[in-house]
C-alpha cells in the first residue's frame, strides 16, 4: 500500500524545520580552501607556470584600479607580482545549522558495519544548498557554549562522515557529522 504526501504537509514540514535552523541554529564557519584564479592584469606563460611580465590590454577591470594597472612589458606586473595567478586568503562561509554534541546514534562506516559514534563527534543539519561548500571544506569552526547572545565560543572540527541528503519528498536539507580537531 503507498500514499502520497501532499504539497500542504510538505509546506508545513519545510517552514518548520527551516524555523528550527534559522532560529534555533548555531553558526558554523565553513573555511574552504584558498581560491586561485589566473590574473586579469597580465597574460599567463604556461611554460614557466607564471606570469608573462606582458600587460593584458582587454583587462575587463576598471583602469587603475585594484586588478587593472597597466606596466611596461617586461616588468612584473603589479597585480599578481610576477606570479601570474591571485589566491585568496579568506575564502569562508558562515551558516547556521542545528548542531548535537556527542549524539548516542549508531551510523554506517563505508564497509556497511554499524559503529558507534565516538566522543567529540557532532552531528550537523542544515539546507542542502550548501553541500558543495561543506564537501569542499578545509575545516569547520562551531559555535557552542553561548553564555551571551552573539558571543559563542568556537570549536575546530573535521569532516567526520560527508553529508546524506534529508528531506520530505525532496532533499532539501542535509545532516553531516564533524569530530574535534586533533591539534
Amino acid at each position: 500500500m503507498s500514499f502520497e504526501i501532499g504539497d500542504n504537509i510538505i509546506r508545513v514540514y519545510q517552514d518548520g524545520i527551516d524555523a528550527i535552523i534559522n532560529q534555533l541554529g548555531k553558526a558554523v564557519l565553513i573555511i574552504k580552501n584558498p581560491t586561485e584564479t589566473v590574473c586579469p592584469n597580465c597574460h599567463w606563460d604556461s611554460n614557466k607556470q607564471r606570469s608573462s611580465g606582458r600587460y593584458k590590454t582587454d583587462n575587463p577591470n576598471t583602469l587603475n584600479g585594484p586588478l587593472n594597472k597597466p606596466f611596461v612589458n617586461g616588468q612584473v606586473c603589479p597585480v599578481c607580482r610576477g606570479y601570474g595567478k591571485l589566491v585568496s586568503e579568506r575564502n569562508n562561509l558562515q551558516i547556521k545549522a542545528t548542531t548535537i554534541w556527542n549524539p548516542q546514534e549508531e551510523i554506517m562506516d563505508d564497509n556497511g558495519t554499524k559503529i558507534a559514534l565516538p566522543n567529540g563527534v557532532c552531528k550537523l543539519k542544515t539546507f542542502s544548498s550548501y553541500y558543495d561548500d561543506v564537501v569542499g571544506a578545509k575545516e569547520f569552526q562551531v559555535a557552542f557554549d553561548e553564555k551571551t547572545e552573539g558571543s559563542p565560543k568556537f570549536a575546530n572540527c573535521e569532516m567526520f562522515k560527508k553529508p546524506t541528503p534529508r528531506g520530505l519528498k525532496y532533499n532539501r536539507y542535509m545532516v553531516f557529522y564533524l569530530r574535534l580537531k586533533q591539534n
